[in-house]
């Protein structure tokens, strides 16, 4: 696919799946209670990956950490399948709930093995187990 992201970075995952990339909505473009985020995402398979991993994008309210929305899934092609070299395009939306209250959010994001639930963590210039993509205004 053509993978020219609006928002590129490289954030290395394990030394198996490298964000390249991310388009989404401008980070100053405040969002609503019960608004959708669409995000497309950007990966490039390092090596393969060799198992089923899920995608977790989760919105946290920062003080405490809280997760306030959020998903978990597959990417649209099983990781398990991914070849060194592989280049995926996937496109998510992310449904603020209709209660959240306003204020700024952190928008993270990371991998993690469906068999034990054990997160890939961020090598090279960043570090942990989630990546912080951006801060969200909810007004």
């Amino acid at each position: 696919p053509d993978v020219n992201p609006a928002l590129p970075l490289a954030a290395n995952f394990a030394g198996q799946i490298l964000l390249t990339g991310y388009d989404s909505i401008n980070e100053s473009a405040p969002l609503h209670p019960g608004d959708s985020l669409p995000l497309t995402f950007y990966w490039a398979a390092q090596s393969p990956p060799g198992r089923n991993l899920n995608l977790f994008i989760h919105l946290v309210e920062p003080a405490t950490q809280t997760q306030v929305a959020g998903f978990d899934g597959p990417p649209p092609f099983p990781t398990q399948f991914w070849p060194a070299g592989a280049k995926i395009v996937d496109a998510r939306t992310l449904k603020m709930p209709e209660d959240l209250p306003p204020g700024t959010y952190n928008l993270v994001i990371g991998w993690y093995n469906l068999e034990d639930f054990a997160r890939l963590p961020l090598t090279g210039a960043n570090s942990g187990d989630s990546l912080l993509l951006h801060r969200v205004t909810v007004e």
